[in-house]
């Protein structure tokens, strides 16, 4: 287990290793040193969806948040599974978050 990892294990976050290959979905692609992650959504380890609905009309603000934090650790765990140690990560080249909110809802930076 690497520092990244024992930091994790602090904070509480725990991932679930999952294998998602085989069942319609890529989660990443490795090229070379870089890899490329597919979208990730707020799903628990057997792949159901946890949070469904736009922030502002079926889910709040707060569940918004936790959906987000849900996906980035699915996406920790995808680089994982794929690359062995979090260690192995110089950086991030880029990092793209989408929300479905409704109509009148405007704190997406949150």
């Amino acid at each position: 287990m690497g520092a990244t990892e024992k930091r994790m294990e602090q904070l509480g976050i725990k991932l679930q290793q999952t294998d998602w290959r085989g069942k319609g979905t890529v989660e990443a692609v490795l090229a070379g040193d870089m890899l490329y992650l597919s979208a990730h959504y707020p799903v628990d380890a057997n792949g159901k969806p946890v949070y469904v609905g736009r922030v502002g009309a079926e889910i709040s603000e707060e569940e918004a948040y936790q959906a987000a934090q849900l996906c980035g650790v699915n996406m920790l765990r995808t680089i994982q599974s794929y690359i062995g140690r979090l260690d192995r990560v110089d950086y991030f080249v880029k990092a793209l978050g989408l929300v479905n909110s409704a109509g009148d809802f405007y704190n997406m930076p949150r």
